[in-house]
């Protein structure tokens, strides 16, 4: 359901809170270093 950039765009608000939701209780740091890890520029 997220594959192509049409399907993350209809579902942005979806992405925006569990995004908001796994960042919300853990160190900035901590989010960078294990976005890094996964290859996500952060």
């Amino acid at each position: 359901r997220f594959a192509t950039f049409e399907a993350r765009k209809e579902r942005e608000d979806e992405i925006d809170s569990v995004i908001s939701a796994w960042t919300a209780n853990r160190p900035a740091e901590g989010v960078m270093l294990q976005l890094q890890a996964g290859g996500v520029a952060a």
